[in-house]
């Protein structure tokens, strides 16, 4: 009769078979639906206010232009004597490198806006926009929400 380890040793092959099985068909899946995605966009709402949609998977790169975009429009608010007043809108991200992530706080920190909202789903987006809004050192100007309807209200107010 085999012994407590044996038994333990030769299922072990048969987990790991049935594993390597399956995370393949779970990356595909996630790649095939990020790659459907329609790309980043940063534009001027129907409230004046600069809004950036955020899809899929970032790099530092994509998070560069997307913060050269919302600067830009920022310029165009500001030179109309408006008030500028970010949606960054995270409800479709995907993964996001720490070293974009870091990038973001850099933005926050040296762009030149008067409200920030951030708008999401989830525990981990809410935990890292507090950290890059308590890094940007604006965490007065700068918010998280779960509702695109509170966010707005709350970039509108005075």
């Amino acid at each position: 009769m085999p012994s407590q380890i044996q038994l333990q040793a030769n299922r072990q092959p048969a987990i790991r078979r049935r594993l390597s099985k399956r995370v393949p068909d779970q990356y595909a899946r996630h790649d095939a639906a990020a790659q459907s995605l329609p790309p980043n966009e940063v534009f001027i709402n129907k409230y004046s206010m600069v809004e950036i949609k955020v899809r899929g998977d970032q790099t530092v790169e994509s998070v560069q232009a997307m913060g050269n975009d919302a600067m830009r429009l920022a310029d165009q608010l500001h030179k109309a004597k408006k008030r500028v007043m970010i949606l960054d809108n995270l409800l479709e991200i995907g993964d996001v490198p720490i070293e974009a992530s870091t990038r973001v706080a850099e933005l926050a920190k040296s762009s030149n806006y008067d409200k920030l909202a951030m708008l999401g789903s989830g525990r981990l987006i809410k935990i890292g926009a507090n950290l890059i809004f308590h890094a940007a050192g604006r965490a007065k100007r700068m918010r998280y929400f779960d509702s695109r309807t509170e966010a707005i209200r709350w970039l509108l107010e005075e």
